[in-house]
Parts: structure tokens; C-alpha cells; sequence
């Protein structure tokens, strides 16, 4: 990666953090987490591995959900876990198909604090609708079996991937992209 999209992401991570710091996000490197007392809220920035010096910076913005503070889908339990880790795993639309392009460092600057309160929004409608994975997993389940929160590494990831396609789906016919 050159230097001009160095910057221009960590232009991009200064803009996001302004928001979300205040919010009680904590970064490390180009992921942004929370723990809430019950669930941990993953906000990753991720690069595409095509980006070239003469074409605009292309970014995914990676969301995640995952319930409890420690258990087996966590990777890294000292600074918790990463968006692919969580019950609940998306990415925020953008600007261009499915990913965000940036073409200047100003742009960069713009984007930080969009890109930050459109994710905690998206993230907080899930929380909202979903505050535990007994709720996920009862409105999915088609057996309406409960799920022992104490357990949540036993949570199948199919029934959970199912559950976040189809809400996901449902929120994103409606959100206004610039």
C-alpha cells in the first residue's frame, strides 16, 4: 500500500474515531471495539488488496455483534474480538458497490465521521431488535428453541448467518447511500 492511501486511512480512522472515542470505542489498529457490560460492537476498517497508487482507495467497513465478554469465537481475548469473530458479522454499504472509495485525503477526512455514525446506527437497530442471541435465535429458529446464553460458542453459525442475511437485507433496502 503506498503512502497517499497511508494516509488517507488514517485520516479516514481520525474522522471515525472522533466519533466514537466519546462513545466509549476503543481503537487498535484499524478496529474500533466496545464492550457494553453484555455484548462487544466491532467496527473494523479494512483495505482491499486491489488498491493501486492511480485509482481511488477502496475500503470495506466490516460491523460486528458478539455476545458475551469471553468465549470461544473471541481470537484474541486481551483486546476482543475481531468483526469475522462476532455472532452477528456485516459490512456497511457505501459509496461505490459494496465498499467505500476514497479519492482524497480530504474526502478521507469527510468520510471518518459518516462512515462512524452510519455504523453505530446500523449496529444499534441490530442491538436494539436483537439485544441478546435468545432474540436472533427464536425469530430465526424455525423449532423456536432457546438458546443457553451460557454457552455461546454453541450458537450455529447457520442459523445465525441466516438471521443477519435476512435482517440485514431488510435494513439496507432502505438506507440512503450518498
Amino acid at each position: 500500500m503506498g503512502v497517499k492511501f497511508d494516509q488517507w486511512r488514517k485520516t479516514l480512522c481520525e474522522g471515525m474515531k472522533g466519533v466514537l472515542k466519546p462513545l466509549g470505542f476503543r481503537k487498535q489498529g484499524m478496529t474500533f471495539r466496545k464492550f457494553d457490560g453484555e455484548r462487544w460492537l466491532v467496527i473494523n476498517v479494512q483495505s482491499s488488496q486491489w488498491n493501486m497508487e492511480h485509482r481511488p482507495m477502496v475500503l470495506y467497513i466490516n460491523l460486528g455483534v458478539c455476545y458475551g465478554k469471553d468465549n470461544s469465537r473471541i481470537t484474541n481475548s486481551k483486546t476482543g474480538p475481531h468483526s469475522s469473530d462476532c455472532h452477528w458479522f456485516e459490512r456497511l454499504p457505501g459509496n461505490g458497490i459494496g465498499c467505500w472509495e476514497v479519492h482524497s485525503d480530504r474526502e478521507a477526512s469527510e468520510f471518518g465521521s459518516v462512515i462512524a455514525r452510519r455504523a453505530i446506527s446500523l449496529i444499534s437497530e441490530f442491538v436494539q431488535q436483537y439485544p441478546s442471541p435468545n432474540e436472533l435465535m427464536v425469530e430465526f429458529n424455525s423449532e423456536g428453541q432457546r438458546l443457553d446464553t451460557q454457552n455461546l460458542e454453541q450458537v450455529p453459525t447457520g442459523v445465525m448467518n441466516a438471521a443477519r442475511t435476512v435482517w440485514y437485507e431488510q435494513k439496507t433496502s432502505i438506507t440512503n447511500v450518498r
